[in-house]
């Protein structure tokens, strides 16, 4: 099946990575160039766009077999626990034992079911268990997969709403805790929401760290302060628009000025360098009188 929203999601560095690798790879005669183009307008989804940019890749993905993590420890059952307290009662479900709790719920374990019990109904907006239930329920109609069926709802004897679901030993703690992978090198590029995404993942840095957060903080706060109105402080266009990255890049150089090797040195050994793209700006004044900088605009976020 077509998956026609992929090329909305494909950085301008991820393409230049791509017609990069297609230079070192194509045979004499060929062009990078058009041999990405072509894979950029054919291709049906984000993995055949890949493997036509990298078939050296797609070639040793077919010949090696996939290597999967180290399995994850099952933490201990305590059957013992259970066999010498008798637990409690909860609708039809005996014999119920305390796991953990929530904003809203309490989990409790009846043998092979777990069941969320809403132990909190006001002023619990955005939650909502009824929602989630008739969520829930059409998912497990429509066979969704990765998705944790809901067998059955009800209210127990003190009228509290039940969702009962298969009883996981596992929990996301415990695959964190235990987990035998290190995080991903490189880091997703696929970070930040529109006028608040770090330029560092704009030029394509899977190594950012924090800062990004703190950028996003900074120009949502400048936004916030901004008069006559709170604005955005940089332009972006829609995520399925052409060029929306790099008209977000030029809007914030614009906007805070253009980096250099001596105000941005921890990008002088990227890839694509941002002095290297566009003609230099001096930026403008934009919050409380306070020129900003590229450096300096996550700051915003510390400033009291």
């Amino acid at each position: 099946m077509a998956d026609t929203d992929w090329r909305s999601s494909l950085t301008a560095s991820e393409r230049y990575d791509n017609i990069q690798n297609l230079t070192t790879a194509v045979a004499a005669g060929q062009s990078a160039f058009s041999i990405e183009k072509e894979a950029y307008n054919s291709a049906r989804n984000r993995d055949e766009y890949e493997a036509a940019c990298n078939p050296s890749r797609a070639a040793a993905q077919d010949a090696e077999p996939c290597a999967f993590p180290a399995a994850v420890d099952v933490p201990p059952d305590n059957d013992s626990d259970r066999d010498s307290d008798p637990g409690i009662t909860i609708g039809p479900y005996k014999n119920c034992h305390y796991v953990a709790s929530g904003v809203t719920a309490e989990v409790h374990r009846s043998e092979t079911r777990a069941l969320k019990v809403i132990v909190e109904t006001h002023n619990i907006e955005p939650h909502d268990p009824h929602r989630e239930a008739k969520i829930l329920a059409a998912l497990g109609a429509a066979n969704a997969p990765n998705i944790i069926r809901l067998i059955e709802t009800f209210r127990d004897q003190s009228q509290r709403f039940v969702l009962v679901f298969p009883y996981q030993p596992l929990t996301l703690a415990h695959v964190l805790d235990r987990a035998a992978s290190p995080l991903p090198d490189p880091l997703t590029l696929d970070v930040g929401t529109g006028p608040y995404r770090a330029p560092e993942t704009l030029f394509g840095n899977a190594a950012y760290t924090c800062a990004a957060d703190q950028w996003a903080a900074g120009a949502m706060l400048a936004e916030c302060v901004a008069r006559p109105r709170p604005r955005a402080l940089f332009a972006s266009r829609a995520a399925h628009e052409d060029g929306n990255q790099l008209g977000l890049i030029l809007s914030i150089f614009q906007t805070v000025g253009s980096p250099t090797p001596a105000t941005w040195p921890e990008a002088a050994g990227w890839k694509i360098r941002p002095w290297e793209m566009y003609r230099e700006f001096e930026g403008r004044t934009v919050v409380r009188d306070e020129p900003t900088s590229i450096r300096g605009i996550a700051g915003l976020a510390a400033a009291p």
